[in-house]
C-alpha cells in the first residue's frame, strides 16, 4: 500500500510515479516529501496516531517544521497527499485494464473489470503494509481514501458510459465504504483468505451485492465456510 523500499521511498506515494514531479516540483522538494512520509510511517509503528505531532515527524525526518508546513500544512494534509498518491497508482492500473470507450452491451463487462482491478490492487497493497489500517483511526482513513478515490475516478471519467453520472457518487460511496471495511476486517482477523480469494469476494459484492453472493453459493462459485 504505502510500503517504503530500501531507499526510504514510499511505493505508491505520488512522487514515485511522477505525479508530483509532473507538477513542476524540484528534486529537493521531492526528497523532502519522501523523508517526511517515511518518517511518518516509522512513527506509526512506535506510537499511537493521536500522539504523532508535526514536531515529531519533522524531527524524525531531520527537517524543520517550516518545511513540513510548506509541503503538507498539517498531518491531515499529509494523509490526504499519501492517499491521493495511492489512488493515483491504483487507478493507473484500472485505466490500463478497463476500455476507454464502452458500448452499451459491454457495460456489465467493463464494470466487472473496473471493480476487479480496483479490489485486487488495493488488497495487494494493504497486505504489504498494515500500518495505516491498524494505526490510523478508521473514520480518518476512510475519509481520506474515499475522497481521493471518488475525486480521481470522477476526474478520469472511469465510470462514464458505465454508470449514469447522477448515480456515480452514491455508487462509489456504497462500493468504496464496503470495500475498505471488508479489507480492514480481513487484515485485522489475520488474512485467513488469500488476496485473490478476498478480491473475488469483494468484486462479487461490489458488482452484484448480497444477491450475487447467494447466486455464487448456489452455483458453486462461492467460498465454502
Amino acid at each position: 500500500m504505502w510500503v517504503s523500499n530500501e531507499e526510504g521511498r514510499s511505493e505508491g506515494y505520488s512522487t514515485d510515479r511522477g505525479h508530483v514531479m509532473a507538477n513542476g516540483m524540484d528534486r529537493r522538494a521531492v526528497r523532502s516529501r519522501r523523508l517526511i512520509v517515511s518518517a511518518f510511517e516509522r512513527l506509526l509503528v512506535t506510537r499511537p496516531f493521536e500522539r504523532i505531532t508535526v514536531s515529531a515527524i519533522a524531527q524524525e525526518a531531520d527537517v524543520d517544521r517550516k518545511t513540513f508546513y510548506q509541503h503538507f500544512g498539517s498531518i491531515d494534509g499529509l494523509l490526504a497527499a499519501i492517499t491521493d498518491g495511492l489512488a493515483a497508482r491504483v487507478l493507473d492500473e484500472v485505466e490500463r485494464a478497463v476500455p476507454n470507450s464502452v458500448e452499451p452491451d459491454e457495460r456489465e463487462r467493463a464494470l466487472a473489470a473496473f471493480f476487479a482491478v480496483l479490489v485486487q490492487t488495493i488488497s495487494e497493497g494493504m497486505e504489504r503494509d498494515r500500518r495505516y489500517v491498524e494505526r490510523v483511526p478508521v473514520d480518518v482513513l476512510y475519509r481520506h481514501l474515499s475522497h481521493a478515490f471518488s475525486r480521481q475516478i470522477a476526474e478520469r471519467g472511469l465510470l462514464d458510459g458505465i454508470i449514469p453520472a447522477c448515480e456515480q457518487e452514491a455508487c462509489l460511496a456504497y462500493v468504496l465504504g464496503g470495500l475498505f471495511a471488508l479489507l480492514r476486517c480481513w487484515m485485522l482477523e489475520g488474512c485467513a483468505r488469500t488476496p485473490d480469494e478476498l478480491a473475488r469476494t469483494a468484486a462479487t459484492l461490489a458488482e452484484f451485492g448480497l444477491h450475487g453472493m447467494v447466486d455464487a453459493t448456489l452455483w458453486g462459485r462461492g467460498q465454502k465456510c
